[in-house]
């Protein structure tokens, strides 16, 4: 009975996680937010109170960090042309990053730090799962789209099996929080058996989440040549049937749009909308060199990037200038805890999109990822 109530506890906190990461629409109210109040009542009816002792040194300065570059923020915005009444992306992750606190906290008393990393790979195994059954069955997807908010089906209009994932984040923070798996299930799955069978169970991810997952494989091979050779030969021949797989698959959009990368590495970059877009943006002459070391103030919006251009890094410096970019390297650094993998992994994807304190999955899990791992 002991054992039961034990692991009873264990899977409800494993969906608390969920809720927390992916950001479920649960009938217009933020899953992730609804977990952060959750876990706060749970967290003062089982303590009663809080002290100075629960918060350790690290959780101060990446909150006195995040406090810093919420008044910068505020100070661009002022003198740019961004609304006075947009909320600085800091500030959302400031709050996101004090309600993972409270999630973290009340975790159960018998889950221990790796089983806590275990239970953020295993949602992501569970997420893939049901972009897996949504794209085989229309009465599932349609079941779940009242769960995805605004942004149901986004993604399936033109193409990309994440548009069946359950959140309502669809776009570049869900498949970047793949990447970020890859490297966790590396580092921390200590069992080689295990760990080969969980990188070859998330290698068909770049198809149904995200294209940027190779990068996870790229970066884990990078610190693990020896060990990771033959996996790396099984994954290059994955990758390259799934470049014909793009020219197969002509009929099927989702499948052309997730496999149409590794087509690209092969034959042309050109074979590749996002390649393509990312090149001419990181050349784009829509960027001047004194935007980028002072900042404008202005960040633009999701249907249009400030500058016309969505790279992480000119997006960055566009609003901010290079102080803002270096205090979220910064953060970074000190939220990856020592990891080089997932440091050396944030900094890439930020080539390709916004993911330092990012209010999205990515962001979410690595929240998640510095508490399990912080001493």
């Amino acid at each position: 009975m002991i054992i039961s109530s034990v692991l009873a506890q264990k899977i409800i906190y494993t969906c608390l996680i969920f809720l927390y990461i992916f950001n479920v629409d649960l009938f217009y109210i933020n899953s992730s937010a609804l977990v952060c109040v959750v876990a706060f009542l749970l967290l003062i009816f089982r303590c009663g109170y809080f002290n100075d002792e629960m918060i350790g040194r690290k959780d101060r300065v990446i909150f006195i960090l995040l406090l810093l570059l919420v008044m910068y923020e505020y100070l661009m915005i002022s003198v740019g042309s961004t609304e006075p009444i947009v909320l600085p992306k800091s500030l959302k992750f400031l709050i996101y990053f004090i309600g993972g606190w409270f999630v973290y906290k009340i975790k159960p008393n018998e889950m221990r730090s790796i089983e806590f990393i275990y239970a953020i790979i295993n949602v992501h195994i569970v997420q893939m799962i049901i972009v897996l059954i949504s794209f085989d069955s229309s009465y599932v997807n349609d079941s779940l789209n009242q769960y995805r908010g605004s942004a149901t089906n986004i993604f399936l209009e033109s193409g990309g099996l994440k548009g069946f994932a359950l959140s309502t984040d669809q776009a570049f923070g869900i498949a970047s929080s793949f990447a970020l798996i890859i490297v966790f299930c590396g580092v921390h799955i200590k069992n080689n058996f295990i760990k080969l069978l969980s990188l070859i169970a998330f290698s068909p991810s770049f198809i149904l989440v995200g294209r940027v997952v190779i990068l996870g494989y790229f970066v884990y091979s990078l610190f693990n040549i020896k060990k990771s050779i033959y996996f790396a030969l099984f994954v290059f021949g994955l990758f390259y049937l799934s470049g014909n797989l793009a020219n197969e698959f002509e009929a099927n959009k989702n499948i052309k749009y997730g496999a149409e990368i590794f087509s690209a590495i092969f034959n042309d970059v050109n074979d590749s909308g996002s390649l393509k877009d990312l090149s001419e943006q990181i050349f784009s002459n829509n960027i001047k060199l004194n935007d980028l070391m002072f900042g404008t103030g202005n960040w633009g919006n999701d249907a249009q990037y400030a500058a016309e251009v969505d790279v992480g890094y000119y997006r960055m410096l566009y609003f901010g200038g290079l102080l803002y970019l270096i205090l979220g390297i910064a953060l970074v650094f000190l939220m990856s805890n020592g990891n080089m993998q997932v440091l050396l992994l944030t900094i890439i994807l930020n080539i390709k999109g916004w993911v330092f304190f990012s209010s999205s999955p990515v962001g979410f899990t690595m929240i998640m990822y510095y508490y399990a791992t912080r001493k």
